[in-house]
């Protein structure tokens, strides 16, 4: 039997998530994905139980909590290069 298969990182959307709703919600709130713009992508240190590292893509606030959450050495954190605007010359 094979790796399962891995989604991989998003460069123009972060991939964190975090629940919605406030202690008034009925229910368990639902989970969404973050709607920032990545700055950093986040490669797991240790492969998990099925053998895989993922990495995702991070807005800094997603980033402070994966750290606060998980620890400093839990992923290797690459900041994203971002595409610089060309400067038109005639």
């Amino acid at each position: 039997m094979g790796r399962p298969k891995t989604i991989p990182p998003d460069l123009k959307r972060c991939q964190g998530e975090h629940r919605e709703g406030s202690f008034m919600s009925f229910g368990i709130p639902p989970w969404v994905r973050c709607k920032n713009k990545p700055v950093m992508l986040a490669k797991e240190n240790r492969p998990r139980e099925d053998g895989c590292r993922g990495t995702m893509s991070l807005c800094s606030d997603c980033m402070k909590v994966m750290i606060d959450k998980l620890g400093a050495d839990y992923a290797t954190l690459t900041p994203i290069k971002q595409k610089g605007k060309r400067n038109a010359t005639r």
